[in-house]
């Protein structure tokens, strides 16, 4: 997994990119593989970052049975 400095650099390069009045969140995970871990970082709060990730997740295609609950 990257360290702390590496998800750093790469947040300061999409936040330069980016209008001020947008967030976003970086998520990276291991490729090939099973390893289960996600880091992320972000410029909004973890809240807000969980409200985006669950909009993205259901309106990114369809709904899985898995996702029913957390509506």
């Amino acid at each position: 997994m990257p360290d702390k400095n590496h998800l750093t650099e790469a947040a300061d390069a999409v936040k330069k990119k980016l209008p001020s009045d947008h967030g976003f969140i970086l998520l990276a995970v291991p490729m090939n593989t099973l390893d289960p871990r996600v880091n992320y970082i972000s410029n909004v709060q973890r809240k807000d970052a969980i409200t985006m990730l669950k909009t993205f997740l259901f309106t990114a295609g369809d709904e899985e049975e898995w996702m029913k609950h957390i509506k």
